[in-house]
């Protein structure tokens, strides 16, 4: 099993997440720098928090693990993949 990507913690959404049938697209970082993160969740995905140090294993299906200051949120989705504004190009084929 990969290890869950962890995003570190001076990272902050800039805009509000989008989300196109079972694709949720968020966006960190502003202008030329942004990074999209591309969620599929197929059949089933969630997240899942829990307080920070009392956080579960990771599972074979757990793709991203975001750590804040007192909360941990556990995503398990079919399909997670980041990238720069051309991820948006996805949209219309989603």
């Amino acid at each position: 099993m990969r290890s869950p990507v962890t995003l570190l913690p001076w990272w902050q959404a800039r805009a509000l997440p989008q989300c196109h049938g079972k694709n949720l697209f968020y966006f960190f970082g502003a202008g030329d720098g942004t990074v999209v993160m591309h969620v599929h969740f197929g059949m089933s995905g969630a997240f899942r928090t829990s307080a920070r140090g009392e956080e579960p294993e990771p599972r074979a299906t757990t793709r991203l693990k975001l750590v804040g200051a007192d909360t941990v949120a556990q995503l398990s989705a079919m399909t997670v993949a980041h990238g720069g504004l051309g991820a948006l190009s996805c949209i219309e084929g989603c």
